[in-house]
């Protein structure tokens, strides 16, 4: 496939049940929602603090500490939803291209970048005015995932089907060139190691996860791990990338350095986001077909229990300064969030 850029790299290769658990104040349970401009109240533990919601079929999310705002791409809406996450209040609603599926933040910039699934494209908002600065065409078939790495100042974005990583510069917002994410098919997650340099794509039709050098652009492991692999996520604490197993039902764990399995982990039906909470030390997972999130500890690895999260929980996200979870709701159209301690 011939494409434009300053770059393009093609490189060989390298083989290488829903269970309900009590918290301290009873039963985790959903909440009531909270409508536009309700006073928040720190819910009691083992409850979610509040349903927001937004656009249609949310999928991605992406958090900014800075300016207590989530971003919520609405996958059916073809829309961003700005919510402010102190209040539970709805500050924008952002059109963007069909399909938008996941997202990546640039905090230093205040850009974020909207993977439109069925255009193929990026679409590029300003954080500040909550507008959209551009469409940019990056050559995908289908763009199903997003990551910014703040080390390089680069967009890595998955195109679906043709097995590519198209890589864009986030000052110029232009595209410098391609990956070839060879022995990869059907591309479904992608985790960024900014300290290492490395990223982490995740295959959902070959069973592997390809590894990739952002200071090179090379592949530089492909690792057979298991069939159907969906979301991924780095924590560079223990140097692990975890990897949900759409249909097995677990999570997979690889070390980050040495590029192999260390576990998996059996959580609820088809799991797909994960997020890690480091004050309490738990790894969350969502779970679209048992409508709930598992939760289980980052050191010992064993399962904790599942909270009652909606209906099909799709990504989740981290807000470390109200200890709070946020899950998208694919099949509610809303997103709820929960205390992270409750468990």
């Amino acid at each position: 496939m011939t494409r434009g850029g300053s770059f393009a790299i093609i490189v060989a290769g390298i083989a290488v049940g829903c269970l309900l658990v009590a918290g301290a104040a009873g039963a985790l349970r959903l909440g009531s929602s909270v409508g536009p401009g309700s006073a928040f109240v720190a819910p009691p533990l083992g409850t979610i603090a509040r349903t927001i919601p937004v656009g249609s079929q949310p999928t991605g999310l992406a958090f900014d500490a800075a300016q207590n705002r989530l971003y919520v791409a609405n996958y059916a809406g073809e829309s961003v939803s700005v919510v402010n996450t102190q209040t539970g209040r709805i500050v924008s609603t952002v059109p963007t291209g069909f399909n938008s599926w996941e997202l990546a933040l640039d905090t230093k910039t205040g850009q974020l970048f909207v993977a439109n699934d069925f255009t193929g494209n990026v679409t590029i908002l300003n954080t500040t005015s909550d507008t959209v600065t551009r469409d940019l065409d990056v050559g995908c078939t289908y763009a199903v995932g997003v990551v910014y790495d703040p080390q390089n100042g680069r967009v890595y974005v998955e195109c679906d089907e043709t097995s590519e990583i198209a890589v864009v510069d986030g000052a110029t917002d232009s595209v410098l060139g391609y990956i070839e994410v060879s022995g990869g098919a059907s591309n479904s997650g992608i985790a960024i190691d900014p300290t290492n340099h490395t990223l982490f794509v995740a295959n959902w039709g070959s069973d592997t996860v390809t590894v990739i050098s952002t200071r090179t652009n090379l592949v530089v492991a492909n690792l057979t791990v298991a069939p159907y692999i969906d979301g991924t996520f780095y924590d560079p604490d223990s140097n692990t990338v975890y990897a949900t197993l759409h249909y097995a039902n677990e999570v997979v764990l690889l070390n980050a350095s040495t590029y192999r399995v260390i576990r998996t982990v059996p959580v609820g039906g088809e799991p797909h986001g994960a997020v890690l909470d480091p004050v309490s030390g738990t790894v969350l997972v969502a779970n679209t077909n048992s409508d709930n999130v598992s939760i289980f500890d980052a050191a010992t690895n064993k399962l904790i229990g599942h909270l009652a999260a909606g209906d099909g929980p799709w990504q989740l996200a981290y807000d470390p300064t109200q200890e709070l979870v946020f899950a998208s709701d694919h099949g509610s159209s809303s997103v709820r969030s929960f205390d992270a301690g409750s468990v």
